[in-house]
């Protein structure tokens, strides 16, 4: 997925050197942001993140995390989740290392 954002990407851009209309410029302008927050996407989708990983983070953001199967994207922007990089790619980190560990044993 993150390679087809980014083929859309060159894409817009090259459209928007040749020809600059507000179109495009706006569309230049969402695509950009899907690919700042893809990788974090990405992360979120991880498998291995549990519920209580989900709780640490909204927790740690002052949301009240409450366990549904609807966790979607919108939820997930409403409570604006994507503004705090650095907590989600330390927690998905987390998770991995612990799967290694256990993985290994």
């Amino acid at each position: 997925m993150g390679n087809l954002v980014n083929n859309f990407s060159k894409d817009i851009i090259r459209l928007v050197k040749r020809e600059s209309t507000p179109l495009t410029n706006m569309i230049r302008d969402m695509i950009e942001e899907w690919r700042s927050i893809m990788p974090m996407i990405l992360d979120l989708g991880n498998k291995s993140l549990k519920q209580k990983h989900w709780e640490a983070m909204f927790s740690f953001i002052g949301q009240e995390f409450i366990f549904s199967n609807n966790l979607d994207l919108h939820k997930i922007r409403s409570v604006n989740l994507l503004s705090y990089p650095d907590l989600i790619a330390d927690t998905v980190a987390t998770v991995g290392s612990l799967f290694s560990q256990r993985a290994a044993c």
